[in-house]
């Protein structure tokens, strides 16, 4: 799979986003300047936000873990990064992200002490990505299972990844209220 041309955000530069957006027919909207490279235009499929990077693509937002299972099948090692790691799978430990019904996340409780001593030292923290509760097991509180995040590398990616979303019918979903509506 060829990588993605080099986006600056320069002015113009926007008619790139575009047209990978087009080609892969998630729609393109127009918003505040923010992303890695800076630009008002993203695309949006259902929950998931697609923002450009400088040489990938950066979607953002709930996918179920059992849509996760399957782009993992798809694309493996060839173009996708689940959370950002190539050798990744979305149900190994620490990549799956468990919510509550009311967007409560759900944490080990291994890791409790690091994050009260994390809060501790930057009190500013508390509420980042929502109230959370300690637990090891979130399927008994009712907790459902998503990737947050993927960088994705090549066009052929966003189209299959795109394609993979609808096949699921994620695009038809709604972004939940309580998802962190800056990403």
């Amino acid at each position: 799979m060829a990588s993605l041309s080099h986006f600056s955000g320069e002015p113009g530069s926007e008619v790139l986003v575009l047209s990978e957006l087009r080609r892969a027919e998630i729609q393109a909207y127009e918003g505040e300047l923010v992303g890695e490279v800076p630009s008002r235009v993203y695309g949006r499929l259902g929950p998931i936000v697609f923002r450009r990077a400088s040489r990938y693509w950066i979607a953002s937002g709930p996918v179920p873990a059992a849509v996760a299972q399957d782009i993992y099948a798809a694309l493996a090692g060839r173009s996708v990064r689940v959370n950002g790691n190539g050798m990744a799978r979305a149900r190994e430990a620490g990549k799956l992200e468990w919510r509550l019904p009311d967007g409560t996340l759900v944490v080990p409780t291994d890791e409790e002490v690091g994050f009260r001593s994390l809060l501790a030292r930057f009190p500013e923290i508390e509420g980042v990505r929502g109230p959370r509760v300690f637990n090891d097991d979130p399927r008994a509180l009712g907790a459902t299972a998503y990737v947050p995040l993927y960088h994705i590398d090549s066009l052929e990616g966003l189209d299959l990844f795109a394609w993979l979303l609808r096949k699921h019918g994620v695009h038809e979903a709604t972004r939940p209220p309580w998802w962190d509506p800056c990403s």
